[in-house]
């Protein structure tokens, strides 16, 4: 998933990077179930009963109001934040294997508005120091020319404006080798030619992979024909 360290932490990891590799690699199906998950934060019920079943190839919109609950059933599907009901399995398919950690952490890539980069890098830098932990679909040069970032690839990320910075996470996520992709409002940010940017990524993704996007906005899940409205989950 896409959750990254502080800057000072993030130099002392890529030194070591040339003696320790270590990378997912997407190389199986797999199939995620839930049963009757629910998340609450202090006496409010976020979601509750939430079953379902994502399935290879497939895609899906988690949709609602802002403030609905979108962003925490997204955040408990991708194992970041725990369900105080319920569960969520990962399935090896088509073996029916159930996996534990560390594996499923290897099965997802995450994005979202509020995900940070180590910003002391430069975009260069920080497909290096990505490339050593995980299996990217695509090298440097196509990851720079689809993102088309390379007049500013040697610049620190600090100095990205928040747009350039939502296409950073949302170009990672993609590259990334899983066959489960979280996005989580991903046109946040983004102005026109940048949007239709993102749509041109949707429309050309791995059609093996599992796509969750959390939205209101309907262009953004263009491409899902599973819509699962989080009031049919509200107790």
């Amino acid at each position: 998933m896409l959750f990254y360290p502080d800057a000072a932490s993030v130099k002392k990891i890529t030194n070591r990077c040339s003696v320790l590799r270590i990378k997912s690699v997407f190389m199986y199906e797999v199939k995620i179930s839930t049963e009757n998950l629910g998340k609450r934060f202090g006496r409010e019920w976020i979601f509750r009963k939430f079953s379902y079943e994502f399935v290879h190839g497939q895609h899906y919109a988690i949709v609602g109001a802002n403030g609905s609950g979108k962003s925490t059933l997204l955040k408990v599907l991708s194992t970041w934040l725990e369900p105080t009901e319920g569960a969520v399995q990962f399935w090896q398919m088509p073996q029916q294997k159930a996996l534990k950690d560390p594996e499923i952490g290897n099965l997802v890539a995450f994005a979202a508005p509020y995900t940070e980069l180590p910003e002391a890098f430069s975009l260069q830098e920080l497909y290096d120091f990505y490339a050593n932990f995980k299996a990217l679909r695509w090298n440097k040069s196509e990851f720079l020319a689809n993102l088309g970032l390379e007049q500013v690839a040697h610049k620190p990320i600090q100095f990205y404006s928040s747009g350039m910075k939502q296409k950073v996470k949302l170009a990672l996520a993609f590259a990334e080798k899983t066959p489960l992709l979280l996005l989580d409002e991903p046109s946040t940010n983004l102005d026109k030619t940048n949007f239709d940017w993102f749509l041109g990524l949707l429309n050309n993704m791995d059609k093996q992979r599992i796509l969750v996007i959390s939205s209101n906005i309907e262009a953004e899940y263009s491409t899902c024909k599973h819509i699962l409205p989080i009031h049919a989950y509200k107790v």
